[in-house]
């Protein structure tokens, strides 16, 4: 049982079972997760000191005051009881659960819910659960923060690509996939196959000949070319490539057809007026 609990809290054994409880309560005391041992009553027979830090602070609470007390009290009401049935329901047919609820941390400045991961194993004897605790704030604080960049990203008005080590793209964000032409729908054609695929013959042949031997030089490449959309349609775009440490790239890419057009309009004015000087010069020569 012990090696079990030892191996479910990450803690490495010599492959014996361990020779004494003062050894197997030293390593779980080492557990950075809380770790609880429970009856079949769901009532604490052991706590780390994890589990004192985790649900009561920096309170006076040690975990050896939690012994012999029902589960229910790390929790409110209504959470331990959605908590059990899920277990109960689950440990009926497997012997492993794991699932996330809010906890319920009682420190000497307030009272609080927070977001927990649990895992709960019955115990290889029989005779009651092992729970193995984490807080999970910080991972849903990243989670959100994640996806608060994601949405940025979708609604950024230049195109963003994920490309993996492997060349495959992973992600294009909205403004990519309307610049390439691609419907919504048609992603999945893209998604997980070589990034090169977005454009056509002379495209994979200025990516290969131009555009890596920079990425290999340098590390990355910018740098303007007319792209061919899914329609037929040529488009004039001004594209980076960027290589990560982790040998993955991010790629971007802006519509400059607009102010390509523009360019080009001012230069063929300019060119006109120039040639209207010219002449106005030679007839008063004449």
């Amino acid at each position: 049982m012990f090696k079990q609990i030892l191996q479910k809290c990450g803690l490495a054994t010599s492959g014996h079972e361990p020779s004494s409880q003062d050894m197997i309560a030293a390593a779980l005391g080492r557990a950075s997760e809380a770790v609880l041992i429970l009856d079949l009553d769901f009532k604490i027979k052991y706590a780390n000191d994890a589990v004192a830090v985790c649900f009561f602070g920096a309170s006076e609470m040690r975990a050896d005051d939690l012994l012999g007390a029902p589960l229910a009290r790390l929790f409110q009401q209504g959470q331990y009881e959605r908590l059990i049935r899920q277990i109960e329901s689950e440990m009926a047919e497997n012997s492993h659960w794991l699932g996330h609820c809010m906890g319920y941390r009682v420190s000497s400045s307030h009272k609080e819910e927070f977001p927990i991961e649990v895992s709960v194993s019955g115990l290889g004897d029989g005779d009651g659960y092992l729970f193995v605790i984490k807080d999970y704030t910080e991972t849903l604080e990243y989670v959100s923060l994640a996806n608060k960049r994601l949405a940025a990203i979708e609604a950024a008005g230049e195109g963003i690509g994920l490309i993996d080590s492997a060349g495959n793209l992973t992600y294009m964000n909205r403004s990519m996939r309307e610049l390439h032409g691609i419907d919504e729908d048609r992603t999945s054609d893209f998604i997980n196959f070589n990034w090169r695929c977005l454009y056509n013959e002379k495209g994979r042949q200025n990516i290969d000949n131009v555009v890596m031997p920079e990425i290999e030089k340098y590390g990355e490449w910018r740098g303007e070319s007319p792209v061919q959309r899914r329609n037929g349609e040529i488009i004039h775009a001004e594209l980076s490539l960027t290589r990560l440490p982790d040998g993955s790239m991010v790629g971007t890419i802006r519509d400059i057809t607009k102010h390509k057009k523009a360019q080009e309009e001012k230069e063929v004015l300019q060119q006109q007026m120039f040639n209207a000087q010219k002449m106005e010069s030679i007839g008063r020569l004449a």
